[in-house]
């Protein structure tokens, strides 16, 4: 639902013709569930991606829990930021 919520935003704000057209076709509700059933999966892809390339692993959580915090909290920022700029904001 969020990815979803943050598109129609952007849609009603900046692609208002797209907007006003989906919602009178009933396809609005379709393309924002799509959209972020793609948003997690892709999100959840790059993570697994981004921490097997970093060496993040496990063996990294149980040797130093709060590094491996903080630095799974930042691939999921990156991965937000991909996210937003690739799927939510085109």
């Amino acid at each position: 639902n969020k990815y979803g919520r943050m598109r129609k935003k952007f849609l009603m704000e900046h692609q208002p013709l797209i907007f006003q057209t989906m919602l009178l076709n009933g396809t609005l509700d379709a393309h924002l569930a799509d959209l972020n059933r793609q948003a997690t999966e892709r999100k959840e892809t790059l993570i697994r991606q981004m921490a097997a390339r970093e060496g993040i692993n496990e063996d990294m959580k149980a040797a130093d829990p709060m590094g491996w915090v903080q630095r799974m909290n930042n691939l999921r920022a990156c991965a937000e930021e991909i996210i937003l700029k690739e799927l939510v904001y085109d």
